[in-house]
């Protein structure tokens, strides 16, 4: 084969390849999203000590979030002060739903005395760690968002949990993690760990919004910050969000893809195949799929068979790969001497081949102990005669091809 057609077989197979690539990753669709909201409820947050009162804008915010989910999110709601409380998990499936969460949320009231922030955060890494466990997680995105408005307040809580200590969590779940400072007072602990990039895999933002003036903007800033493709990994500060696309793909569109993909390389084949052999797939590809039988005929020229209908036998209509002579010969006339017919295949080509089994068989006045057959060649055993017919399948030049 030359080099120029070799080249033209290689820049078929890449462009098939490069489509076939694109067709099994050229789409994805967004995967659902388990919101995880986890909300202090310390008596600071409505303005009690003097701060100012920023527990309604909070709420709404969360609200907002809530009326934006899509079908097949969750929605986890947390509340904290001395512990953490678990206020509703739902799955949306509808308006309904987010109803019943949206009067939840209306009911909320900020009267705690404490804030356990260490505790709250445990609660949310612990329920990310359980969703991460189902069986559809890989097209899922947590997103942990934890609203709070002062420092960390354990004081009278018995073990408290640190925030530090919640790291050993983190490579387990690998969740967004988003710390929303809403008060003058800002946690510097729990700052670090949102900004601990090793652990949180530039996942984690700090957003600073004393007053809770900006809060309707961040919630949709959040919302595009998981929703949305990602730059290339990179060191993460308070004024750089971090974002990040998760390949998400519903399980029915992944089995398509990779239909579409074997069909693809199916197309390969055939392509690289007719290029070699210089021939399009309908000429050469029935030879594939054909069983290999026995070809043409044989007419028995001695003993003549009682019935003249008897004297020519279909090889073909046998169906069959090999037989034996003495089974086509009436009254087993031939019992001392007897050969196999065997279909074969040369080159792509069907043929007859001839193998002695016992005693003198003779092709042509030849003796043979095996030996390819052709048209109007004459077989014979004892005092049996078999004239072999197969049209336009004539002896080549060679007539000594096949004997042994």
């Amino acid at each position: 084969m030359s080099q120029f057609r070799l080249g033209k077989i290689g820049c078929v197979l890449f462009v098939v390849l490069a489509l076939a690539s694109f067709t099994a990753n050229g789409q994805q669709e967004r995967g659902s999203v388990d919101w995880i909201f986890v909300l202090d409820t310390s008596a600071s947050m409505h303005g009690a000590g003097g701060a100012a009162n920023i527990f309604e804008k909070v709420k709404e915010a969360i609200s907002e979030f809530i009326r934006n989910a899509r079908e097949g999110d969750t929605i986890t709601l947390y509340t904290f002060d001395r512990d953490t409380t678990l206020r509703a998990h739902i799955r949306v499936s509808g308006e309904i739903d987010k109803r019943d969460l949206l009067k939840t949320v209306t009911a909320l009231t900020s009267e705690g005395d404490r804030t356990h922030t260490g505790k709250a955060l445990h609660d949310a890494l612990a329920r990310a760690i359980e969703l991460k466990e189902r069986s559809d997680a890989a097209n899922r995105t947590i997103g942990i968002i934890l609203f709070t408005d002062g420092l960390e307040d354990v004081r009278g809580i018995t073990d408290p949990i640190s925030i530090p200590s919640n790291i050993s969590l983190l490579p387990k779940a690998q969740p967004y993690v988003f710390f929303v400072s809403l008060g003058a007072v800002h946690e510097k602990q729990l700052e670090s760990f949102v900004n601990e990039a090793s652990a949180m895999g530039n996942r984690g933002q700090v957003i600073r919004d004393p007053g809770a003036k900006g809060i309707a903007e961040i919630g949709e800033s959040i919302r595009k910050i998981i929703e949305t493709p990602a730059p290339p990994p990179g060191p993460t500060t308070e004024t750089v969000a971090a974002t990040l696309e998760v390949a998400r793909m519903p399980l029915w569109r992944r089995v398509l893809n990779y239909v579409l993909l074997l069909v693809a390389l199916l197309a390969i084949a055939l392509i690289a195949i007719s290029a070699l052999k210089g021939e399009p797939p309908w000429i050469w590809l029935p030879a594939l799929t054909e069983r290999v039988t026995l070809q043409g005929e044989l007419q028995l020229l001695h003993p003549r068979p009682a019935r003249v209908e008897d004297e020519f036998i279909s090889l073909t209509q046998l169906r069959t790969r090999k037989i034996s002579l003495s089974s086509l010969i009436p009254n087993g006339t031939s019992v001392d001497s007897d050969a196999e017919l065997e279909a074969i295949t040369q080159k792509g080509k069907l043929g007859v081949k001839l193998h002695r089994i016992k005693g003198n068989v003779y092709v042509n006045k030849v003796e043979v102990a095996q030996k390819e057959i052709y048209n109007d060649d004459l077989i014979e055993l004892d005092g049996s005669k078999l004239l072999f017919n197969w049209v336009n399948h004539d002896r080549p030049l060679d007539s000594e091809a096949g004997e042994f």
